[in-house]
């Protein structure tokens, strides 16, 4: 008794190991977190702070059909399934068979037995289990590889929700960019109409030269020149968010996004983060995958190790045999067996240590990975802050430049009037304003796709999982 204690204690311990490491974090120096704006929007959802529903729908379509979210999700599906394989590892192996046969045995062996049957019938019913004891930790190993392969899809699949989420509002900021362009250059282009009718009614007057006049001509072919490649890149910025919202290819091809009129004003351009925190980039989904896919890394790792120690098997079968099948199930037709295995490997240790060797490898792969991913985070993030606060700041300040432009425009047409300048310094103030009016929306484009890549790079973009192994 006291021996069959001693061996399940024994058993207990050594269940409960585990070969290979446990994982543990590697050792970064991080800065010292920053305190966070209290007006910064939550991050999960972070483009309804731009207050425009037509962004917000877009988003929301994309989320729910873009092609590429639903190859992750059928990726975490496939991880999910592992998962299941794996765990199913841990318990016994439990079949049922029947089998029924008749032979005739030969006269001419020494089994024979001279007035027995010609032929034999068997009738045969076994339940048949087998497990094997986790003594080294191979399947606890196996299952947290499996675990951690699972949280890395999911976190694929949010890095691809915030990716498609930021390409969603940069793409539609481009295509309100560009449709205040187009309608800016069309009223343009009706303003050079209207001078050229009149240039050329006062050189038919005299009051003007043949230079003046093709001056106003060369002006407004300008505009109908751009014209052209502003349509084409709206269009193909239009066909782009429709495949992005994934849209069907017969929406594609139309390539309609309802959306504002292009004198409406911009979205609201949203308060950011005002800092870094380490805390606010563990959000980051890329960081979750890496870390995720270095912990699967480092269990494969105690996995592969455990392939030096002796695998035990337990085996038991019960059932029934017997010549007649009514008498099957008959008390003296029952039947079983118990069996144990213990294999140790013997031959082959090379093939092992290879493979030790490998899974040791991706590890170190996967852990360079990791640091990399966290260095990258910061970069981006910091890159992000950098990016938006000069464009904010490029942004007011062509703001300002178009207000003296304006008015220095506006000044140069009385002296023209007035017979006090010349047309070349009226024709230079417009193209001066034209193309300042340009930059400018270009510039109101600017700072909200950077406001973007600030949220891109914070890790915003999607809602919050399960939480990190490695905080379990």
């Amino acid at each position: 008794m006291r021996n069959s204690l001693t061996l399940a204690v024994a058993l207990t311990v050594l269940a409960g190991c585990a070969s290979g490491p446990d994982y543990q974090r590697p050792a970064l120096d991080l800065p010292a977190a920053v305190s966070q704006d209290s007006q910064a929007t939550s991050l999960s959802r972070w483009w309804t702070a731009f207050n425009d529903a037509t962004l917000n729908g877009l988003i929301d379509d994309a989320l729910r059909h873009n092609q590429d979210l639903k190859m992750a999700v059928a990726r975490v599906d496939e991880a999910r399934a592992l998962v299941d394989s794996s765990r199913v590892s841990y318990l016994p192996q439990v079949d049922a068979a029947v089998n029924s046969s008749r032979t005739r045995p030969s006269h001419r062996t020494a089994s024979y037995r001279p007035g027995g049957p010609d032929e034999i019938t068997n009738h045969q019913a076994t339940l048949n289990v087998s497990y094997e004891l986790d003594l080294w930790g191979k399947i606890r190993r196996a299952n947290e590889a499996a675990d951690a392969t699972l949280l890395a899809s999911r976190e694929a699949q949010h890095a691809a929700q915030a990716a498609i989420a930021a390409q969603v509002a940069q793409t539609y900021f481009q295509l309100r960019a560009l449709d205040k362009k187009v309608d800016l250059a069309m009223k343009t282009l009706t303003t050079r109409d209207e001078a050229l009718k009149l240039q050329q009614a006062r050189f038919k007057s005299g009051v003007i030269s043949s230079l003046d006049l093709a001056r106003a001509e060369s002006e407004r072919e300008a505009i109908v020149a751009a014209l052209p490649s502003l349509s084409a890149a709206q269009q193909k910025t239009e066909r782009a968010l429709a495949l992005l919202a994934g849209r069907s290819p017969k929406a594609i091809a139309e390539g309609k996004i309802t959306r504002p009129q292009a004198d409406a004003a911009w979205p609201t351009l949203p308060t950011v983060p005002s800092g870094l925190s380490a805390d606010v980039l563990n959000q980051r989904p890329d960081i979750r995958q890496s870390e995720a896919s270095l912990i699967a890394a480092n269990a494969r790792v105690g996995e592969a190790r455990a392939q030096y120690y002796p695998s035990i098997s337990l085996t038991g079968a019960f059932g029934s045999a017997s010549e007649s099948l009514s008498k099957l199930f008959s008390g003296d037709a029952l039947m079983w067996n118990v069996a144990g295995s213990l294999v140790q490997p013997l031959v082959g240790l090379k093939r092992i240590d290879a493979q030790v060797n490998q899974a040791e490898a991706r590890k170190v792969q996967q852990q360079a990975n990791y640091v990399k991913t966290v260095q990258m985070a910061f970069k981006e993030a910091l890159d992000a802050l950098t990016s938006r606060s000069a464009a904010v700041d490029v942004q007011m300040a062509q703001s300002r430049r178009l207000q003296s432009l304006a008015q220095a425009t506006k000044l140069a047409k009385l002296r023209y009037q007035a017979g006090q300048g010349s047309y070349l310094e009226l024709l230079d103030a417009e193209r001066n304003l034209y193309s300042t009016d340009m930059e400018r929306v270009e510039s109101d484009a600017d700072a909200l796709t950077a406001t973007v890549d600030v949220y891109r790079a914070f890790g915003g973009g999607w809602s919050e999982g399960p939480p990190s192994l490695a905080a379990q």
